[in-house]
């Protein structure tokens, strides 16, 4: 994919980061930062962003939206103007919610690690309770994972 744009609210939140940051990461340059813009997290903004996408950059071949929520909304946009997913676009979301999987297509995500995440804290505070872990101690990281579903391809020639 050449032509890949993250589709969410402005800002630099960590998701807005964590993608430019994949790209520096791999000596590539992070796609441009229109895509983000004045949307919130919902799936009737994931519409208007697949609208304002479809319109800024036809030919887009990618698009990482903020959360699966604001993923459908984009899935819907783009099956109602008749563009192929993923022929024309792969659509990526974040959170791996249970609707992902009956979308169409099933939506390809990366699932956050909400239980590893819980268990972390928990040892932590249990830590400081404990006096295991001392006072500005106690940063952990939970790796989240790409689930691979329908809404992704790869092109021809990238593999």
């Amino acid at each position: 994919h050449r032509e890949v744009f993250y589709l969410g609210p402005s800002g630099r939140d960590a998701r807005t980061e964590g993608f430019a940051r994949a790209f520096r990461d791999r000596k590539l340059r992070p796609p441009e930062a229109w895509a983000p813009g004045n949307y919130r997290f919902s799936t009737a903004d994931g519409r208007r962003a697949a609208r304002d996408l479809l319109a800024r950059r036809p030919g887009a071949t990618a698009a990482f939206a903020c959360s699966d929520r604001f993923a459908y909304g984009v899935l819907a946009e783009l099956a109602a103007r008749g563009v192929d997913v993923p022929g024309k676009i792969s659509v990526i979301g974040f959170d791996d919610r249970s609707p992902s999987q009956f979308v169409s297509p099933p939506l390809s995500t990366v699932a956050h690690p909400h239980e590893e995440v819980g268990k972390l804290a928990a040892e932590v505070l249990l830590g400081k309770i404990g006096g295991t872990v001392k006072p500005g101690e106690g940063s952990r990281t939970a790796v989240p994972r790409f689930v691979e579903r329908e809404s992704t391809r790869a092109l021809a020639g990238s593999e």
